[in-house]
């Protein structure tokens, strides 16, 4: 199997997928020092876990829609809609004026077409793409969005703080290059039937999909412990963010002196490359030893790690932390991507 190989579908989407994170992460990552500069930490707090919120609610209603009336209709409306949310956005937070409310209400917007479009894209993946073919897709696309992450967490780092309204500019630019590719050049990979399209929009209907999985006990459990992981991995461009922008003096970092909202973008630039160049090794090496130890060891490390970065301003203990907590936790993914339910000798697979 090889690239070329895909649907055009497939390719378009990968191409989409770079440069919509790439443009993504110059800016998001950091726009919780934006915020707490204009709303103070304990307000920016609340209002990016509403975000969240808003996101997540909005995922339900994607995921629904796409199945009542396919994929690209939603993708194309998300996209132009956050295009106008990003202009908008560079608008009031350019030279002439500054409007920091109007900004959150537009990524605001922005995290609502994540969560439309988020459903629908995934679902057209798996629409175009063949079982034989998604561990090349998903391994394409898990190294394309990661490799988006280093080289714009790092223009983002040097340059928010200095360039804010031109990183915005080139969002729009590159948000208007997205929609182009939806709207034009994506052909529909779903087509519900004439009665599925006809159905109302019903939140009895939704919920009704996860009864089976809210009855496996275990199941939820492991989404819960997922979630709690994930909202402590997102403190690195929440909390931690804020903090290092404000508290970290300026040191000297090989051949340059950084500060606190470049020590972020490092940070998140080492995460990412360790994901990516240890995720295999560790898993190989892991497979010697049992399941309980490892995870055990990985949460200790992650627990530890986030630890020194909530205190610590030092350079080289931050990246030495980073690195210790990503090389092992990097294979904690292979222990949690499946739970293994022993029934009445049937074996149940819950892939998440």
């Amino acid at each position: 199997m090889r690239f070329r190989d895909f649907n055009r579908n497939i390719k378009i989407r990968i191409l989409e997928i770079f440069i919509s994170r790439f443009i993504g992460s110059m800016i998001f990552p950091f726009m919780a020092i934006y915020l707490a500069d204009h709303f103070g930490e304990t307000l920016t707090g609340i209002l990016l876990s509403l975000n969240v919120i808003i996101e997540m609610a909005a995922g339900l209603y994607g995921g629904y829609y796409a199945d009542q009336h396919g994929r690209k209709k939603i993708m194309a409306v998300s996209e132009t809609l956050r295009t106008i949310a990003f202009i908008i956005m560079a608008v009031v937070n350019s030279p002439w004026i500054q409007l920091p409310w109007i900004t959150y209400m537009m990524m605001t917007i922005n995290s609502i077409c994540g969560g439309l479009s988020n459903p629908a894209s995934y679902a057209m993946l798996i629409d175009i793409s063949t079982p034989a073919q998604r561990k090349l897709l998903f391994s394409i696309r898990y190294w394309v969005i990661n490799f988006s992450f280093v080289v714009g967490g790092i223009i983002g780092a040097f340059f928010f703080k200095t360039h804010f309204f031109e990183l915005l500019l080139v969002l729009c630019c590159g948000a208007a290059f997205t929609t182009i590719l939806i709207v034009f050049f994506i052909d529909e990979s779903y087509v519900p039937s004439i009665e599925k399209q006809k159905e109302r929009f019903s939140l009895i209907y939704i919920f009704k999909g996860y009864q089976e999985v809210i009855r496996d006990r275990l199941f939820i459990l492991f989404v819960l412990a997922s979630t709690l992981v994930f909202s402590l991995e997102r403190q690195l461009t929440g909390y931690i963010g804020i903090r290092l922008s404000q508290e970290m003096e300026s040191q000297q970092f090989l051949f340059w002196r950084i500060d606190g909202v470049e020590m972020l973008g490092i940070l998140r630039t080492e995460n990412t490359i360790l994901v990516v160049l240890t995720g295999f090794l560790v898993v190989k090496i892991i497979q010697k030893f049992s399941d309980g130890k490892v995870l055990l060891t990985g949460v200790a490390l992650f627990i530890s790690g986030y630890t020194t970065l909530c205190f610590s301003n030092n350079i080289w203990p931050e990246l030495f932390t980073e690195n210790q907590k990503l090389i092992i936790t990097s294979g904690l993914p292979s222990l949690f991507s499946f739970i293994v339910l022993h029934e009445k000798n049937e074996k149940r697979v819950h892939f998440c």
